[in-house]
Order: structure tokens, then sequence, then C-alpha cells
């Protein structure tokens, strides 16, 4: 089970009113190290965005590590909100902002030194989306559940859900289905109330990298349903 941000744009618009300003003006992060820049954006139907960043020693699984002395990272010209992670998966990414949804394009600019700025983006406004029903309210476990995916490759859609109710070890437990062209199908998901989101994931890779550690940009574009039982 794999956690995943199911926070709304209010709930994260709270949070921006306690993110420190960086103001440090100290060197930056080490020379001797190299920073994977781990990068998301989520894109509702609705106009609402959120962005999301980890940054980790070395590579994509390297230990993630806090923008500090100097260092920082802006979303569009904003300050992001840093949670400390309470283990090395909770929360699932260190820094999150809301973007404004007249913003168009996602510039993630990390300043590693007083010398080095890194400046990544990713496109909004394209997205296409998933269709659900929209009268759903039940599902079980083995339903063929209809799904639009238009031109859209089934290998790039994840449909779960979310017991927003209930976590383990502070992720959000959830439970995905296998997708078919037309279709998806849940199996093994116990008794409940859920969240259904429907995601169309691309990822692609940063282009401006802090010397070989290299980074990505995932773009989630989706599509929620709330209050499903599963009996």
């Amino acid at each position: 089970m794999k956690g995943i941000r199911l926070m709304t744009a209010a709930a994260l618009t709270a949070l921006l009113a306690t993110a420190a300003g960086c103001s440090d003006d100290n060197d930056g992060v080490s020379p001797g190290d190299s920073i994977f820049q781990q990068y998301e954006v989520t894109v509702f139907p609705e106009g609402n965005k959120a962005a999301f960043a980890n940054f980790r020693l070395g590579s994509a699984t390297g230990e993630r590590v806090e923008l500090t002395d100097g260092s920082w990272l802006m979303i569009n010209a904003m300050t992001c909100y840093y949670q400390e992670p309470t283990s090395p998966t909770v929360p699932e990414f260190n820094y999150s902002m809301v973007i404004p949804a007249n913003h168009e394009e996602a510039i993630f600019t990390f300043r590693r030194s007083k010398d080095v700025e890194l400046v990544n983006s990713v496109k909004l406004g394209d997205e296409k989306f998933v269709t659900l029903p929209e009268d759903i309210k039940t599902v079980a476990n083995g339903e063929r559940i209809p799904i639009g995916l238009g031109d859209i490759a089934p290998g790039t859609v994840e449909v779960k859900l979310y017991d927003v109710s209930h976590q383990t070890l502070g992720i959000i437990d959830s439970y995905p289905a296998t997708v078919f062209a037309d279709f998806c199908v849940f199996d093994n998901v116990p008794a409940g109330t859920y969240t259904l989101a429907a995601d169309v994931v691309t990822v692609a890779p940063t282009t401006q990298n802090d010397g070989t550690a290299g980074g990505t940009i995932t773009k989630r574009a989706r599509v929620t349903r709330q209050d499903i039982k599963v009996n």
C-alpha cells in the first residue's frame, strides 16, 4: 500500500501560512554532495494544483535532506512549506505548496548555493483526465468499473481507493485497481468508505541537474469521487 497526497488545496493554503522565508546567507549545500531533485505536481479538472518536492543525496533512493544554510526551493517564485520527516517515507514529500489556478507552468527553482540555481519546469493546462462515472457510490471486489480513457494509454493510468480515515505508519492506506482499456477492477479491498482517485501519470527527467544526481518531474492529472462504499 502506498501513500499519496490527498491534501486539499484549502489545507495546503493553511499550511503555507506557517512557511518560513529563505533569507539565510550561508553558502548552501556542501560542494561534495550531489542532490537528486524529485518534483511532482497534481492537477485537478476544476483547476486546483499542488506541487511537491524532495531532495535526496546522490540518487532517487538516497536519504532525504532539508535545504538549509542558504539553499532553498521556490516554486513559481513562492516559498514552499517544509514538513519535517518522521521516518524515511513519511511524509511522502517534505516540500509542498498550492499553485494558483491561473498559473500555466510549475517552475521549480533550487538554489543550491549562492552561485548555483537549478531551474526545472513543467507545463500545466494540457492534461488529459480519466472519465469516472459521475453517480458511482459503491464498488465491489471483482466488479468491472467503467472508465473513459479516450486516447490515454492504460499504462499511464493509476486507479486507487484511499482509506482517508486510516493510516499505517502515517501513510494513507490505499488499494490499486487493475486498469484495462475501458474498465478497472479492484480485488481484496476491505469493507469501508473510500476516496476513489484516477491519475494520468507522466514522468519527465529534470534538465538542470546537480552533477550526476539527476532528477524527475512527475505530473498527475487526477479525478476523484468521494464517499465510495465497499461492502
